[in-house]
């Protein structure tokens, strides 16, 4: 596996394994396996260290959308020590509530920082 290759797997295991995982304990031992022990995570509501900021974090995720799902808007890419993958939070009718971007640094294979862009499902409808 290239390193570009380990760094997308990254990025998506977060999505789906970390902000899409309802048990605790599995997500624990997933942002364990993923994040360095100092590893920040930064979203609109600011920065939390390590992985119980991130467990944190990604609880009050799931907890503000009980319903809802994540969906990979593209497939992660990365240059460098670099990740990125696009993704939509969906609803309970796949309908996209939201979308975003992750993008993370890694170091010797594990996330040592990630940014959450999140913006609003835009009605993308024609426009008069």
């Amino acid at each position: 596996m290239t390193t570009e290759d380990r760094i997308g797997e990254l990025v998506r295991r977060n999505l789906f394994e970390v902000f899409g995982e309802r048990d605790g304990d599995v997500r624990r031992a997933v942002i364990a396996e993923l994040f360095t022990p100092d590893a920040q995570f930064t979203d609109h509501e600011g920065t939390v260290t390590g992985h119980a900021g991130i467990d944190a974090a990604a609880e009050r995720v799931l907890t503000m959308f009980p319903r809802s799902h994540f969906a990979a808007a593209g497939a992660p890419s990365a240059v460098g020590d670099l990740g990125r993958i696009a993704w939509e939070l969906r609803g309970a009718d796949d309908v996209a509530q939201a979308r975003g971007t992750d993008i993370a640094t890694v170091a010797d294979g594990r996330i040592t920082r990630m940014w959450t862009f999140v913006e609003p499902a835009a009605d993308e409808g024609p426009r008069a």
